[in-house]
């Protein structure tokens, strides 16, 4: 899987596309591999509204869609600066600032404190409509929580920055680190964390894009003074909720299609408001069908969808998708352009998927 630095990070297009800072050069980003879980999420209710919106199950025989979990070496990695070198005989986790104690931790303190399992979907905030700086996996750590009240945060602190080996930082509400759903994780998809993924400790936070939820950790201040990462500085968002959005993953973009039924899966994703239903159009947006729903167990999961369109007749389509949330909100009607920016908030913009159908 490529990586970025903040060398070389500036845009990502609409079809996967990473241009590098100055040369113009194109690195195409590889598809996640995607497993399923020994026990996928229940499908949706067939029978929610997002205002005049229905979402009624118009195709009966369309199965669910299972809910992916993205293999650890498929998963994305975009990082501030090069992965770097962890030593465990001097690493420790530190809690400090606005605290009743500072606590410092080795590695298998850190482990032997109570644990938590949850499952996660992580989005990089450069991510293109549709695209591929997205995955999902099930997550094992500490409540951040938990620490933050064993080291005696003050009621006076407003933020929590979190910083990491490699001399990243953010901060966050306090609101955020303390939320149930946030914990620092050394487990991914019931595996010793990757180097690459953040060894020995990486953040796992509601509702906020990759950006938030820095790798490496080593050090947690708790703090009245918001702090600007090297990210935002750079202009990116600086509370960075994920926007709504969503892809259509099946077929894949060109894809030439024998005639018959065709089955279009995806995904939508946003924050903690949730994602209420998903719409699909076969005719470049002039009409829209609703897709059965595949939830995970949050709002903070990836809701996978499917649609089975019925014998398309031959022909070229454009094929879009569009999530409505759960204040009835629709993502953006604007389909992007090749180089949509993503900048400075990620994107909410309509996937377009071009397809072939041929005759049987």
């Amino acid at each position: 899987m490529s990586r970025w630095t903040r060398r070389e990070f500036l845009k990502i297009s609409a079809g996967g596309l990473v241009l590098l800072a100055g040369g113009g050069i194109a690195i195409r980003v590889l598809t996640p591999s995607l497993r399923t879980p020994p026990e996928p999420a229940k499908p949706a209710s067939p029978n929610t509204t997002a205002g005049n919106f229905s979402a009624t199950n118009e195709n009966p025989t369309a199965l669910p869609v299972p809910l992916w979990i993205t293999n650890n070496d498929d998963f994305y990695t975009v990082q501030y600066d090069q992965v770097p070198s962890v030593g465990m005989e001097s690493w420790s986790l530190v809690a400090h600032g606005m605290v009743r104690e500072q606590l410092r931790l080795s590695y298998d303190e850190v482990k032997a404190l109570p644990a938590a399992t949850t499952m996660h979907t992580l989005e990089c905030i450069g991510n293109p409509a549709g695209g591929n700086l997205i995955g999902n996996a099930t997550w094992r750590g500490i409540s951040l929580r938990a620490l933050l009240e064993r080291a005696g945060a003050s009621d006076k602190a407003k933020f929590v920055v979190l910083g990491g080996i490699d001399e990243y930082f953010t901060s966050v509400p306090i609101a955020t680190a303390m939320h149930e759903h946030a914990m620092l994780a050394y487990t991914m998809n019931d595996q010793p964390l990757p180097l690459k993924h953040g060894f020995p400790l990486r953040a796992i936070l509601p509702g906020v894009y990759g950006q938030k939820q820095p790798k490496w950790i080593n050090g947690i201040e708790v703090t009245d003074e918001d702090k600007l990462g090297p990210w935002e500085q750079r202009g990116w968002s600086h509370r960075a909720p994920i926007q709504l959005n969503s892809g259509i993953k099946i077929p894949r973009e060109f894809a030439q299609l024998n005639q018959g039924d065709i089955m279009i899966v995806g995904f939508a994703h946003t924050n903690e408001i949730g994602v209420r239903a998903v719409q699909v159009s076969t005719d470049t947006g002039t009409t829209w069908h609703d897709t059965i729903l595949t939830r995970g167990p949050s709002p903070f999961v990836w809701t996978q969808w499917g649609y089975l369109w019925k014998n398309p007749a031959p022909g070229k389509y454009v094929l879009m998708v569009r999530a409505i949330d759960n204040t009835g909100k629709i993502q953006d009607q604007a389909a992007p352009g090749l180089l949509r920016d993503v900048f400075p908030d990620g994107t909410s913009g309509v996937h377009i998927v071009v397809v072939e159908i041929r005759s049987s």
